[in-house]
């Protein structure tokens, strides 16, 4: 047994099959691709710090595992015994005091003090959510006694917070929707940004004088109140949820944690629980103060025939042993110890693979003194020898959405493909300072699948800063953005459309690139050539791609190019220069749907175009012998375009 770790030059210098047309593609010291990592980047977070008088705090964990815990329409107990009621529409009969801000609930968690008393005097209410989206959407925790006017309400609708007890109403826009509204140097009574941008602790205070309202540790309102708050009898605490905009969205998508005190937190308190918040944000830490998988799982990466690299990140530097075998009872398996360390990141190879072979591997990591937490195991099959069926699943533009992502990702894994190529915008802004849009969205939402399923990453502009890209993907060679992957009869040519990014930090990329791309287009013998990079390369969207990619696409007789972007679905018939051409030529599938804020698809007549959806969804590709289908599902599952390709 052969195995490298520790390193991701081991890492790549492994993975054999990923090629390059070496000495044509040989680069002479290019400027470096990507900043350095931050300093805090192998820092751990602890957990928000308990306060004296705290009456409740709930944790909630998003359902976006392969197998979800309940069904749309089902009930299920959350922690504490709490039901979810899921389903609800606008417009089904609710009591008085389900209504939010003008607008029915959606959903519901009910009696979250589970028969306890709330607080009679002055308290303090918290809500932590993340809102990304751009659909409006709002949360609220409600004190109310059956068939009463609620005691106290607290809550928000898009970016706007409502605060009401004691005789009082506070309302403020205090919150920045995504896209819109937020305001540089944000003063009292306008929209501010979160933390991480879309990360808010939305803090209401009763001390029996006044209502004072803080966002993210800092007081934007406060208003007197005429009276002291004393629940009735049977008063229970209700979470409600409006998402009748984003149907498969659920409370703990957006609502991250509550909590209730029966006292009045100072402003400091406050802010300190916000920063402990926002550091594990910026270190990308899920669960502070726990040792657990940030990047949710192992990640499997860059399966060929004969090897498989296996990453993954801990919330410290972490021991761990991968073992993998051809049986899932782990019978004669072979394994490697890594030491903690100082870095979070682990990566490995697991080698001497057979051809189209299922495997199975875990890894083990060592949590404390003889405790160890094991992840899997998990199965894979190797590459397909040449000759053998493929089938794989493209998607693209998968920020914003996690819920949209963990949805869609099951979808392809009934599919069962041999992997996933995901044409950029993994995340809609992973860039340096916002490190949660991978470890608290896009790898929270994706890490199950990728446990199992090879993801080909393709690098947007949500993340063409290269920073946590690079740090979470291994692939064909570093401090470039762009590699082959072949994978029986096919390999995919994955090329970076940012050039215009690229041109402002090194003037030698395009040519570099396109040289590399011609190589390798030359060099290859795959019977089937598909490219992919994130922005359209039709020469009215963006010139630059236009240029450097489509002459060589078409001398070289690609098959399939993917492309993402645009937030809609849109396949073209075979083109050439720029044309419908009835001889052949690559068509073009644009796959921007994957969980951004869906655009508009064209409504202008183009010959060029032969299918349009809008509406999230994914594509399945199958590949044997002389036959190519392609098959794009929306997010039901149902076929909104089929189409097949013939050598």
């Amino acid at each position: 047994m052969i195995l490298q770790t520790a390193t991701r030059s081991a890492l790549i210098g492994l993975v054999a099959c990923l090629t390059l047309a070496s000495a044509a593609l040989a680069q002479t010291s290019p400027p470096p691709l990507r900043a350095a990592l931050p300093d805090n980047a192998e820092m751990s977070a602890d957990p928000v710090p308990t306060l004296p008088g705290e009456v409740l705090s709930r944790v909630f964990v998003p359902d976006w595992g392969l197998i979800p815990t309940v069904e749309k329409d089902s009930q299920t107990a959350l922690p504490g015994d709490a039901v979810t009621q899921r389903g609800l529409r606008d417009g089904d009969a609710l009591p008085p005091t389900r209504q939010w801000m003008g607008a029915p609930a959606s959903h519901q968690i009910h009696d979250l003090l589970e028969g306890r008393s709330l607080p009679s005097g002055p308290f303090t209410a918290e809500i932590w959510l993340s809102y990304h989206g751009d659909k409006p959407v709002g949360a609220a925790l409600i004190a109310a006694a059956p068939g009463q006017s609620p005691v106290w309400r607290f809550g928000f609708n898009e970016g706007i917070i409502l605060f009401e007890a004691g005789g009082a109403s506070l309302t403020r826009p205090v919150m920045e929707v995504k896209g819109s509204r937020w305001q540089a140097n944000a003063q009292p009574g306008t929209y501010r940004r979160g933390a991480s941008r879309y990360w808010h602790q939305i803090t209401a205070v009763h001390d029996g004088r006044a209502l004072t309202l803080y966002h993210n540790g800092v007081e934007v309102a406060r208003q007197a109140a005429t009276a002291n708050v004393r629940p009735l009898a049977g008063t229970s605490l209700d979470l409600i949820g409006q998402f009748s905009r984003e149907p498969l969205m659920a409370l703990p998508d957006v609502v991250k944690a509550v909590s209730l005190h029966n006292r009045a937190l100072t402003q400091k308190e406050i802010a300190a629980r916000f920063e402990s918040r926002a550091t594990a944000l910026s270190r990308g830490v899920p669960q502070p103060g726990q040792p657990h998988m940030t990047s949710h799982g192992p990640l499997l990466q860059q399966v060929t025939g004969t090897s498989a690299g296996v990453l993954w990140e801990t919330d410290r530097p972490l021991a761990a042993t991968l073992s993998w075998a051809r049986t899932a009872d782990m019978k004669d398996a072979r394994s490697v110890t890594l030491p903690a360390g100082t870095s979070r990141l682990k990566e490995a190879v697991m080698a001497d693979l057979e051809p189209g072979q299922r495997y199975y591997y875990s890894v083990s990591v060592t949590t404390g003194p003889d405790q160890k937490k094991q992840y899997g195991p998990f199965a894979f099959n190797a590459a397909p020898p040449a000759g053998a069926p493929i089938v794989f699943a493209a998607i693209s533009d998968t920020e914003a959405r996690p819920h949209i992502n963990a949805h869609l990702a099951r979808k392809i894994h009934a599919e069962t493909p041999q992997f996933l190529i995901n044409v950029g915008d993994l995340t809609d802004g992973g860039k340096l300072n916002q490190r949660a849009e991978w470890t608290h969205e896009y790898l929270a939402a994706m890490g199950d699948f990728m446990a199992s399923t090879p993801v080909l990453p393709v690098m947007g502009n949500g993340e063409d800063d290269f920073v946590w890209f690079d740090r979470y993907h291994a692939y064909a060679a570093p401090e470039t953005s762009y590699y082959t992957h072949r994978h029986g009869d096919l390999e995919m040519f994955v090329l970076d459309s940012n050039l215009e990014v690229r041109d402002r930090a090194d003037a030698n990329f395009r040519a570099r690139q396109r040289a590399w791309f011609e190589a390798a287009l030359k060099a290859s013998t795959a019977k089937w050539k598909i490219v992919a990079f994130h922005h359209s390369a039709w020469p009215e969207r963006n010139p630059k791609p236009s240029t450097d990619f489509l002459t060589l696409m078409e001398t070289y007789n690609v098959d399939l190019v993917l492309t993402g972007h645009h937030h809609h679905y849109l396949r073209s018939w075979p083109l050439k220069a720029n044309a419908p051409n009835v001889s052949g030529g690559p068509l073009h599938v644009q796959l921007g749907n994957g969980g951004g804020n869906i655009s508009p698809r064209p409504l202008t007549p183009d010959n060029r175009i032969a299918r349009t959806y809008q509406g999230f969804g994914y594509l399945m590709v199958q590949i044997f012998g002389d036959e190519m289908q392609l098959t794009m599902h929306d997010q039901s599952g149902a076929v909104r375009d089929l189409f097949e390709v013939e050598k």
